[in-house]
């Protein structure tokens, strides 16, 4: 589960299709994801393309123009190379053709699972696609692995901002930071408190199964307090335990239950999520995640990245 929806998308005029793909990327802004596009002029690389998608399933969507000004290598074979090298990964084809002429296409290529439309249809039926898609990922089970996603590169993001003010710090800086991540599991029951008690150093610290989101999130705080490049950055660190870390909680547990009206998120305390949450939620997540990255690079030198 991720909060970037990317799409694979073949067409030879880019700027022809510029106002349907700012369509489909505000649609899933809409819902809380980001969107990521891989224009390709032609179908010269299909065939590497689908040994990226089988090993790392980069692609959540792929778009075919018909016309990609290659007689010999028009959509509907670029279509039928991604059915093959893709599994089943949603295919939409387009052209300036009336649908059923790029229905009979696909049907003679004898490609399955492909959405037909014409050109002045494609920005309805991408955002008609994202809805669907949305609808999926808005389930429970989904938005639950989404946030435990979210939270686990969170505190990998903390712990490297931890580990560059620590590089960057002479002796008694770097004793002050362990101090500071000792001083904060201090609070925790004596059993993980002294297991935590074996680590020594940084590294071991911030392993520890004492050091927390929480305690990683506060030490990163404090270390980053009062530092004027980093102000705005700082600000929106403060929120993050309201948006990553409670949604995560929480979202473990609500239970879902079937009603006449559809699904409906309970907990045992009350009704505190509704469906029309979870595009804020997925919201907040992308947005502290990518203040997190900010902080990476403004502390981290991109060769060390």
């Amino acid at each position: 589960m991720r909060l970037l929806f990317q799409v694979l998308w073949f067409e030879n005029q880019a700027k022809e299709v510029a106002a349907q793909a700012q369509a489909l990327r505000s649609a899933l802004s809409d819902h809380g994801f980001d969107l990521k596009i891989d224009m390709k002029a032609d179908g010269s690389e299909v065939e590497e393309l689908g040994a990226l998608q089988e090993k790392f399933h980069e692609y959540d969507l792929v778009v075919v123009d018909f016309d990609l000004g290659n007689d010999e290598l028009q959509g509907d074979l670029v279509a039928k190379q991604i059915r093959t090298k893709f599994g089943f990964t949603d295919i939409i084809f387009y052209s300036g053709s009336k649908p059923d002429e790029l229905r009979q296409k696909v049907k003679d290529r004898a490609i399955d699972g492909v959405y037909c439309m014409s050109r002045t249809d494609l920005r309805v039926g991408l955002i008609e696609h994202v809805e669907e898609v949305v609808k999926r990922l808005s389930r429970l089970e989904a938005m639950r692995g989404l946030a435990v996603a979210a939270a686990g590169k969170g505190d990998d993001h903390l712990k490297e901002i931890i580990r560059a003010l620590y590089v960057a710090a002479d002796e008694e800086g770097q004793a002050a930071i362990c101090s500071l991540i000792d001083h904060e599991v201090g609070g925790l029951s004596k059993r993980l408190a002294d297991k935590y008690g074996e680590a020594e150093d940084l590294e071991q610290k911030m392993r520890a199964h004492g050091c927390s989101s929480v305690i990683l999130w506060k030490v990163t705080k404090a270390l980053l307090k009062g530092n004027s490049a980093l102000g705005v950055h700082h600000a929106l660190l403060r929120k993050y335990q309201d948006e990553v870390m409670n949604p995560r909680n929480l979202l473990g547990h609500v239970v879902e239950t079937r009603t006449e009206d559809g699904w409906k998120i309970e907990h045992s305390a009350g009704d505190p999520l509704v469906l029309d949450d979870f595009p804020k939620i997925r919201k907040n997540f992308s947005g502290q995640l990518k203040n997190l990255e900010a902080i990476v690079g403004l502390l981290v030198p991109a060769a060390d990245r």
